[in-house]
Parts: C-alpha cells; structure tokens; sequence
C-alpha cells in the first residue's frame, strides 16, 4: 500500500480486490503493469483480478480508466477487460514467450459472470499431467 499526492495505492499481488470510491478520487489499483482508477469524480466501484497470465478489470458501477504500459482504455460500466501480463507467461511454464502485441486488451462478454470466466482460464491451463 503506497500514498502518492493524496491517492491511495493498493498494488495487488495476487487474488481479487473489489473497491468502492465515494468521490471516484483518491485511488489507483495496480496489478502488474496495469493501472486501475474512476473515469469520474462520482461513486464508482470496481474490481480487480490478477491471475497468472491475465489481469481481469471489471466496473460494476460507474466507468474506470485502466492502463497498461502505455496503452490506456476507458472499461464502461458493467463491462470487464482481460489485460494480458506484460511479463511472459509461456515462458513460466517453460515455453518461448509470445511478443507482447500493440493491444493487450481483450473486452469480455458481458453475459459471462467473472467467476465462470476464471474457473475457465484456470480449467484450460491446468497440466494435462495433473489428473
């Protein structure tokens, strides 16, 4: 937890973190290299998932600015983002890293809940040797 010019900064490390901002000010979530803060100087609440590989951003209410790297997109209401790691996931497991592409955001549908969506990544890089 850091404090820079009056904003709170919670750096996630791993697992969920939901946050809710009474004034949409004050507050910057980081995971990785991607940055998580309101859109608005209104109540906003969000929630940010760092997972092996991805980062998932969801904006329950109100819309949230998120960037990685350089890049910087603004994530709408009720909507969630997958942000690919900046750091080489394949290569964690032992595989070549893919080179980090132009845009490293990917829109999830919004039919899916986030759970499900985690469970499914989780489920598709487990080992094939794990029974």
């Amino acid at each position: 937890m850091n404090h820079e010019n009056l904003i709170l900064i919670p750096s996630l490390q791993r697992g969920t973190v939901t946050f809710r901002v009474e004034t949409g000010t004050g507050v910057e979530i980081r995971a990785d290299d991607v940055r998580v803060r309101p859109h608005f100087p209104v109540l906003t609440v969000g929630e940010v998932t760092l997972q092996d590989c991805d980062v998932f951003v969801t904006a329950r209410t109100q819309s949230l600015e998120v960037t990685a790297g350089k890049e910087t997109k603004i994530l709408e209401e009720g909507k969630t983002y997958r942000v690919l790691h900046k750091g080489a996931c394949g290569a964690a497991q032992g595989q070549p890293a893919p080179p980090i592409k132009p845009n490293r955001f990917f829109l999830l549908p919004p039919a899916i809940p986030p759970p499900i969506i985690i469970w499914v990544v989780h489920e598709a890089l487990e080992s094939p040797d794990r029974p």
